[in-house]
């Protein structure tokens, strides 16, 4: 709990030994109940609890016998004041003031009386004026605060309320997008479909045969035979040279496989795999080899 001023031990036995009451010391820290400044006391000095709490009852009870006697005066007082108020009010109704004696003394004291009841009801008017004034101040403060808080909460309202319908639209145009994300996902499915199909209706369509003879004769069926540069078959001997595979193969055989493998390449990259046929099987392993990691490089 949150105290207006921060509770020492050493004040408290200053508040004890002057006399102060519960109410004064709960007033003075902004507290509303006694335990809660128990609690608080608990925390700061433990072991006097008990001594402050005895302290602060034995002046409540020392400020009621002090206050009693003045009470008592009081009431009484107001009592005699407000039966002479009554007495005299009656005098000057009554019809008893007839002769020039009475009615001289009667005039004094009712004049008297007139007026200080006069002063008691200016002082209390006086008193009432300023009292109002202090609450038509506090009120127009209060009404200060409570006019900017509503113009906040208009503001808030109606920024929430633009908010509101932005969100509904802003929702509105993501439903749409996501109807038409969904027909282009469609579409996607379909055009991707169809187009496994051409292609693969295209592959049959350029379905390539090539046979490699021993004699180093090549036949392709198909297609039309692509024209090999002397730099590529170049290339190719020297890349096949420092294959390891080729060790089972001849020169010979290695110069016939050559223009094979670079027919190879130029149809794949057309898009066409062609179909081997070989008449030899060592020619026909190496190929394999040669196409297997030929894959793994594209």
């Amino acid at each position: 709990m949150k105290t207006l001023k921060k509770v020492m031990s050493k004040d408290l036995h200053i508040f004890a030994k002057q006399g102060w009451t519960s109410a004064e010391v709960l007033d003075y820290y902004g507290l509303k109940t006694m335990e809660e400044l128990l609690d608080i006391i608990k925390r700061v000095s433990h072991s006097e609890v008990s001594f402050f709490k005895k302290a602060f009852e034995k002046n409540d009870k020392m400020k009621k016998r002090q206050n009693a006697p003045q009470k008592k005066a009081t009431k009484a007082f107001d009592t005699f004041a407000q039966t002479e108020d009554i007495l005299m009010e009656e005098a000057i109704a009554s019809k008893e003031l007839e002769t020039p004696i009475a009615v001289t003394t009667n005039t004094v004291a009712c004049m008297e009386f007139l007026l200080k009841k006069e002063q008691r009801l200016s002082e209390s008017q006086f008193e009432l004026e300023n009292s109002r004034k202090q609450a038509l101040a506090k009120r127009n403060e209060v009404f200060t605060v409570l006019k900017y808080t509503k113009c906040e909460l208009e503001e808030i309202l109606e920024k929430v309320s633009s908010m509101a319908t932005k969100v509904e639209e802003l929702q509105q145009q993501f439903d749409e997008g996501t109807e038409v994300v969904e027909e282009f996902n469609k579409k996607i499915r379909d055009t991707r479909k169809e187009l496994q199909d051409v292609r693969g209706k295209i592959a049959q369509m350029k379905k390539v045969s090539i046979f490699l003879y021993s004699s180093g004769k090549i036949e392709i069926e198909g297609a039309e035979k692509p024209s090999i540069k002397e730099e590529e078959l170049s290339r190719m001997f020297e890349e096949t040279l420092n294959n390891t595979e080729v060790e089972a193969l001849t020169v010979g055989e290695i110069k016939r496989v050559c223009p094979l493998l670079c027919m190879v390449k130029k149809y794949l990259e057309k898009g066409i795999e062609p179909e081997l046929y070989f008449d030899s099987s060592k020619l026909e392993d190496y190929y394999n080899s040669w196409r297997a990691e030929l894959a793994t490089i594209v």
